[in-house]
């Protein structure tokens, strides 16, 4: 079941990446390899610098990033209706903080602590409910949440079975 799950899931976002069809890759490093419309203007690129960012504006940004996390967390403490609300975007939010490379591990921990919360407010009405009562309508909106739970929970927990 789960070797069935991860392949229908690799062939849906390969199906849905901005790549099908078009025979490249989705992220391009070098600007003259992007189309024309996604290229800056030649005023723009006048003022791109390559340089790596002095230590004030690197910290400033890791302030930035760990009172926005902060801000994520607190308000979701305080408004929980703020996670069904943005739905997956609750859980989407959080994750991809963690993606950065200067973050600290405490800080992605926190991230992906609150992540789980909002993730198991959002699946919670789903667990008590017969596999049966599923309907196609819901699959949009039960899809993201099943692929996190299968991503964000430990390898035997129950609700990654329920959810898929």
């Amino acid at each position: 079941m789960k070797k069935l799950f991860i392949t229908v899931l690799l062939l849906m976002t390969t199906a849905a990446s901005p790549s099908a069809g078009t025979g490249g890759p989705p992220c391009v490093i070098s600007p003259e390899a992007m189309p024309g419309s996604w290229r800056p203007t030649e005023k723009m690129q006048q003022s791109l610098s390559t340089e790596p960012w002095p230590a004030s504006e690197a910290e400033e940004a890791a302030f930035a990033t760990r009172t926005g996390v902060d801000e994520m967390a607190a308000l979701y403490a305080e408004r929980p209706e703020a996670a069904e609300e943005l739905w997956e975007d609750s859980v989407a939010s959080l994750i991809e903080v963690t993606y950065a490379s200067a973050n600290t591990p405490e800080l992605n921990t926190k991230a992906r602590d609150a992540a789980r919360r909002n993730l198991a407010r959002l699946i919670q009405p789903y667990l008590g409910r017969s596999v049966k009562s599923a309907e196609c309508a819901e699959y949009g909106q039960l899809l993201p949440l099943a692929i996190y739970a299968h991503t964000r929970y430990q390898e035997n927990d129950a609700r990654i079975g329920k959810m898929v």
